[in-house]
């Protein structure tokens, strides 16, 4: 059995990376890395989509961030995932970083497959039509001078909303602890499929966070004004500048879902009163 690890390379520390690899060595797993990984030369180094293709499982090492960075590597090649909480909350994580010990369930197969749905994220009106996998959030938002930007939203089509806001976030049920949570939407129940539409510091008090049914699709366009700028971003990885004609179209991603592993059996609201309300407490 191989293991692909992806490792948050700033933010686990050393000596949590080799009692992983010693835990699944003696769990018969071979722990394989990507090249830019800080590990011994002993271990097997792949590029990334090479390494996911040839293991059985892939292992993520670090926050949110690089658990859903490898969710969605993996969702191409229609792996599963464990998430190794090494960061702060950790909502998508499977373990923490002390319960390496249950990784023997990986073994016996005592675990499920959580499907998280994903989005698909159409730019028209670039050079090459782009399409993107998004597991989080696609966010729509203005550049760096503090001036709003006016969106308008097509929904299934024919239903039209303007905003005069900062942004406007498209996430998820996933997403929804993330940046739309701070932005004031809802926390949404994984299992529920779901489109979340989460404006950021709208102009207008009547334009509120929206919950859509997962067939629906938003296609957004963005005013362009010689004084402002707007960019589209996916997942916190990717930026794109949007400008002219251009247009975003957001939709749910048919095919592919990010499977993630679940060894305990911990509930979502459970998870979201441990890492929000205890650790919010621990943290004043």
């Amino acid at each position: 059995m191989k293991a692909a690890v992806i490792l948050n390379r700033e933010g686990v520390p050393a000596e949590v990376v080799r009692q992983l690899c010693d835990t699944l060595e003696r769990l018969d797993i071979l722990p394989c890395f990507d090249q830019q990984a800080p590990v011994s030369d002993r271990y097997v180094r792949r590029p990334l989509q090479e390494l996911i293709e040839g293991c059985d499982v892939v292992l993520a090492l670090g926050g949110d961030g690089t658990i859903l960075h490898a969710a969605k590597a993996a969702a191409l090649q229609d792996k599963k995932v464990l998430g190794i909480n090494c960061g702060r909350l950790g909502f998508t994580a499977g373990l923490e970083a002390d319960e390496l010990e249950l990784l023997s369930a990986l073994r016996s197969g005592a675990y499920t497959i959580d499907r998280r749905m994903l989005l698909e994220v159409v730019v028209s009106g670039s050079r090459d039509g782009a399409s993107y996998l998004c597991v989080n959030d696609a966010v729509i938002s203005k550049g760096a001078l503090s001036r709003m930007i006016d969106i308008t939203a097509r929904f299934d089509a024919d239903t039209v909303m303007q905003y005069r806001s900062d942004g406007l976030i498209v996430a998820t049920p996933t997403g929804s602890t993330a940046y739309s949570l701070s932005a004031g939407g809802p926390v949404m129940d994984p299992s529920i499929n779901s489109i979340l539409v989460t404006p950021i510091c709208t102009h207008s008090f009547f334009n509120r966070p929206m919950v859509l049914n997962p067939e629906s699709s938003v296609c957004v366009t963005v005013q362009e004004r010689g004084d402002t700028e707007a960019y589209l971003t996916i997942d916190g990885e990717r930026a794109i500048r949007l400008h002219g004609s251009m247009s975003v179209t957001i939709r749910r991603e048919r095919v592919k879902t990010a499977n993630l592993i679940k060894i305990k059996n911990d509930g979502f609201l459970k998870i979201l009163h441990t890492k929000l309300v205890e650790r919010g407490r621990e943290d004043k």
